[in-house]
């Protein structure tokens, strides 16, 4: 379903015109490597975001993008900063009036949990880990709480990442619209 992707923030891209049945779901993408999009028609609202914009774990006629019957560009394993630089990128010719992000709870890992860790090259990876693992130890030995750090970091990026996507939405003359949902667990993401 996923291939390196030559956008050092992407890190991995879904593979377009792609089909699986995995445990009886079927999955399949468009020129895009949206999920079930069909090059038919012109996209007029645009769903995007993680696994659930995606549809992870449910059919395809049980995904939140069928129901409300709209285009998703959701991406499995995504963060937030992903998520941005895949509104930066989209084609030309994809100009919807509305963009929805469906905004999950846990959208903004500085470095996605998902796919990612798969497509990070070796080095990295490991300078990653090593790196959380010293700024880890340097926050408990002076007393502060690196994951308060890491809160805080994400927080600054997500307002960064929020106003470049509705300047972007407001470039492609569409209205942008951010829809919270918790974190679910697999089969849950079809609302």
């Amino acid at each position: 379903l996923f291939i390196p992707s030559q956008d050092k923030t992407l890190i991995y891209e879904q593979r377009p015109f792609f089909y699986i049945n995995y445990d009886g779901v079927e999955i399949k993408t468009g020129r895009w490597g949206w999920r079930d999009y069909t090059e038919e028609y012109k996209v007029e609202t645009l769903l995007i975001g993680n696994s659930i914009a995606f549809g992870y774990g449910v059919t395809s006629n049980s995904t939140i993008h069928k129901m409300l019957k709209i285009d998703t560009s959701g991406i499995i394993g995504y963060s937030l900063s992903q998520i941005r630089r895949q509104l930066e990128l989209l084609p030309p010719d994809v100009t919807p009036k509305k963009i929805i992000y469906l905004y999950c709870m846990n959208n903004p890992i500085l470095i996605s949990f998902g796919p990612s860790r798969f497509f990070l090259r070796g080095r990295l990876a490991l300078f990653q880990r090593a790196q959380d693992f010293v700024l880890n130890l340097q926050y408990e030995m002076s007393g502060r709480n690196y994951y308060d750090f890491l809160h805080k970091t994400g927080v600054s990026r997500m307002k960064d990442d929020f106003r470049t996507m509705i300047d972007i939405s407001k470039s492609k003359e569409s209205s942008f619209l951010v829809a919270v949902v918790p974190v679910l667990a697999w089969g849950e993401a079809g609302g």
